[in-house]
């Protein structure tokens, strides 16, 4: 804020995409600093200062605006990773959110999310409409962060992994996130659900197991068929999720690497090499020493030898 103006600045990030089906780019990223400045204009007259002048329209439009968010998280969860390498073995953390500034309280789910390594080979790890499937397939540690830290936010591991037989270690994640209201009860479309391989059942996050009961089945199925039996009665109402309550985001790449050998190895083999070539040196030197006394005996045989 300057005496005659508000500066406001930001950051404007550009990541280049391929054209569909086409599976190169030509163009680098870029990061564009921008800064607008407005002129600061006072209604000094004795007239009450009315801000009427935003439309009613841009308000409802901005309450219906909401902010998808989906971050690669360090070790402690307190921040964003400054990395994006990880090595099997590790858990990647990853945090879904929702800025609902201006709206009733919305809770956030993880519809499903698709790891890709950026050509044909894709693996779902979460899908079903909430269904941590990669710890029930695989028995892997994947799962779902309990309790929540707020509604709006969902935070889950995945157990790090290569894809099968490509040279590439990079892989993309693809996951679509929505909202409900708070107020609403949670159900087979609406859910966090992971799967405990110790105690072989199914756990929400949010206290309802009965609601993944039908991740080993078809969760929409039922609740498919409840809709259109609502619809079907007359004076009922079927709740639809808008259209902006749902967002589709990408994280990415994340480079899968092999662990580095401890140092501790290299010296034990150095180490484990020295004495071969120790031995073979003190052998020489005492064959060495033992062909010099062999000849200094020799030579006073002969000097010894009486002469006629």
């Amino acid at each position: 804020m300057l005496a005659d103006e508000i500066v406001y600045t930001f950051t404007l990030d550009y990541n280049p995409s391929p054209l569909p089906g086409i599976p190169i780019i030509r163009t680098n990223p870029a990061v564009v600093q921008i800064e607008c400045h407005y002129p600061r204009n006072h209604n000094v007259s004795s007239n009450a200062l009315n801000p009427t002048w935003v439309p009613y329209t841009s308000t409802i439009s901005a309450q219906d605006s909401l902010g998808f968010s989906l971050v690669i998280m360090n070790s402690d969860w307190s921040g964003p990773s400054s990395s994006n390498i990880f090595y099997l073995g590790d858990l990647i953390n990853l945090q879904a959110s929702v800025d609902s500034t201006n709206h009733v309280p919305l809770q956030l789910f993880v519809d499903n999310c698709v790891a890709s390594d950026g050509s044909a080979l894709t693996y779902t790890f979460i899908g079903n409409n909430g269904c941590f499937t990669d710890s029930k397939v695989t028995g892997s540690n994947s799962q779902f962060i309990t309790p929540r830290i707020a509604p709006s936010t969902l935070q889950f591991e995945l157990d790090a992994f290569r894809f099968y037989g490509v040279a590439t270690s990079s892989v993309f994640i693809t996951c679509r996130l929505k909202v409900t209201l708070a107020s609403q009860a949670i159900d087979n479309l609406n859910k966090a659900c992971t799967y405990i391989t110790g105690l072989s059942q199914w756990t929400s996050v949010d206290g309802s197991n009965q609601v993944c009961s039908c991740c080993d089945a078809n969760c929409a199925t039922g609740q498919k068929r409840r809709i259109e039996m609502a619809r079907r009665r007359p004076g009922r109402s079927v709740k639809t999720i808008p259209a902006e309550w749902e967002k589709t985001l990408v994280v990415g790449p994340l480079y899968l690497e092999k662990k580095p050998q401890p140092a501790v190895s290299e010296h034990l083999t150095s180490t484990g090499q020295s004495p071969s070539g120790s031995f073979v040196l003190v052998l020489g030197s005492m064959l060495v020493v033992l062909g010099l006394a062999c000849s200094a005996f020799l030579l006073f045989l002969l000097y010894q030898k009486p002469h006629f």
